[in-house]
This record gives structure tokens, C-alpha cells and sequence, in this order.
């Protein structure tokens, strides 16, 4: 393993590590990566090689739940029910489609004979103990 700085004679070869870690921010797709290394001979002459040159594919890691899928199909699907809701509320308005409207039912209401007792669902109630005595109070 040679280090940086480190002086390399004619015909020897070496070794360096180079660990590369993208931004967690990038998506995932194929990037291509030159890798391209500058040295000087004894002189003092430039040169570059270009010892790496691919294209290399930068996958997501496998996830149990995918939330922005989740977030991306709830939106499309709240985007089409804003539509279906505003496209009906249209053809209505316009008059091409009239309101259902509710149907009720009518229940016959058997007539009360003589007086109605409006308390009779607390009757064995606590409240109903409590209403007797300040009613025999009162009087």
C-alpha cells in the first residue's frame, strides 16, 4: 500500500485505498465516475492517467415499508377524488345530472292519550330519587 506523497520508481506499481461514499441525498440511478490520477517525473513534467473510467449504479437500499410510494399513490388518489368531486359538482350545476334527493320514511306516531310523563326514561335512576325529594320539598 503506497501513501500519499510517497515516490514510486520507474517500472514498480502501487496501491492505494479509497473508500467513496455518496451523499445519502442522491437518487438512486447510474452515474459515471472518472478517476483520474496526476503525477510528475523527475523532471518536473505533468502527466494524468485516467485509471478508471464506468459507469457505476447507485441503488436504494431495500426498505420493509416504501413511505413515499405510500404518500405518492395517496396523493394521486386525493387528487383524483378532487376531481371527481369538482367534474360532478359541474355536470350538477349545470344541469346535466340532478341531485338524489334523500329519501325519508314516514313512521305512523300512535296519538298519546291523556297527559305525557317527558321524564319517564329516568324512572329507577338516581336522578329520579333525587327529582322525588326536591319536589315533596317544594311543596
Amino acid at each position: 500500500m503506497a501513501a500519499y506523497g510517497e515516490v514510486i520508481g520507474p517500472g514498480e506499481e502501487a496501491s492505494l485505498t479509497y473508500k467513496f461514499v455518496p451523499d445519502a441525498r442522491l437518487s438512486p440511478r447510474d452515474f459515471v465516475v472518472a478517476l483520474t490520477t496526476f503525477y510528475t517525473d523527475s523532471k518536473g513534467q505533468w502527466y494524468s492517467t485516467t485509471f478508471f473510467n464506468q459507469t457505476v449504479d447507485i441503488v436504494e437500499q431495500k426498505k420493509l415499508v416504501d413511505w413515499e410510494l405510500i404518500m405518492l399513490v395517496g396523493l394521486f388518489a386525493a387528487i383524483l377524488l378532487g376531481l371527481a368531486y369538482w367534474a360532478y359538482t359541474t355536470v350538477v350545476s349545470w344541469g346535466w345530472l340532478k341531485p338524489q334527493k334523500k329519501r325519508t320514511k314516514r313512521v305512523p306516531v300512535a296519538k298519546q292519550q291523556g297527559p305525557v310523563d317527558h321524564d319517564e326514561w329516568v324512572k329507577g335512576t338516581p336522578y329520579d330519587t333525587f327529582r322525588k325529594r326536591n319536589t315533596a320539598a317544594k311543596k
